[in-house]
C-alpha cells in the first residue's frame, strides 16, 4: 500500500451506497453475501485494534478501492455491528489532497443524504455524521500530527443494544 497514493472519492462513496443501500444483515451469511456483493474480501484474521472495546473483535478486510485504503469490519457481542474505512495520507500536515477527498466525499455524502450531524462543535478534527437507510454514516477527518479519513458504517441501534447487555 502506497500511504501517499491517491483515493478517488467517487469509488469510496460508491463502496458505501453498496453497503447502506440494503438492510444491515443480522445473520453471518448475510454479512457474507453483503461483502460479496460490493467487492470487499474477508481476510480470515481477528485483530486486536486502537479502537477495540469490551467484546469487540475486528477482522481486516481487502477493499475494492485503490490506494491507501485499510479496511476492517467488527462483531460485537457474535453480532456483526460496523464496516470501517481509513483513508490515509501520511504525509506532513497539511495534506491538500486529504483535505480535497474529504470535502468531495462530504459533498457526495450531502448530496445523497443530506445535510450531516455534527456531533461535537469547538473541536480540532471534522466529523460529520448522516442517517443512511437507517445506519450510522460516520467521516472523520484529521489533518495534525498525521493526514487521516476515516469512514465507518454501522448499525447505531444493534450497537446500542450490545452495549446494555
Amino acid at each position: 500500500m502506497d500511504p501517499d497514493g491517491s483515493i478517488d472519492a467517487a469509488a469510496v462513496v460508491s463502496l458505501v451506497q453498496g453497503i447502506v443501500g440494503e438492510s444491515w444483515p443480522t445473520s453471518e451469511s448475510g454479512r457474507k453475501r453483503l461483502f460479496e456483493r460490493v467487492g470487499l474480501k474477508d481476510s480470515g484474521r481477528r485483530v486486536g485494534g486502537p479502537h477495540t472495546v469490551g467484546t469487540e473483535l475486528h477482522h481486516p478486510l481487502e477493499v475494492p478501492v485503490a490506494g491507501p485504503v485499510i479496511g476492517t469490519w467488527v462483531l460485537d457481542g457474535g453480532a456483526f455491528t460496523q464496516v470501517y474505512f481509513q483513508l490515509r495520507w501520511d504525509s506532513s500536515p497539511p495534506s491538500p489532497e486529504t483535505a480535497t477527498c474529504f470535502d468531495e466525499i462530504m459533498r457526495r455524502f450531502t448530496d445523497l443524504y443530506g445535510g450531516p450531524e455534527i456531533p461535537w462543535h469547538g473541536q480540532k478534527s471534522l466529523r460529520r455524521m448522516w442517517d443512511a437507510n437507517g445506519l450510522e454514516l460516520d467521516v472523520h477527518y484529521g489533518n495534525e500530527a498525521r493526514s487521516s479519513l476515516m469512514i465507518s458504517i454501522s448499525d447505531g441501534l444493534l450497537a446500542q443494544l450490545i452495549q446494555q447487555d
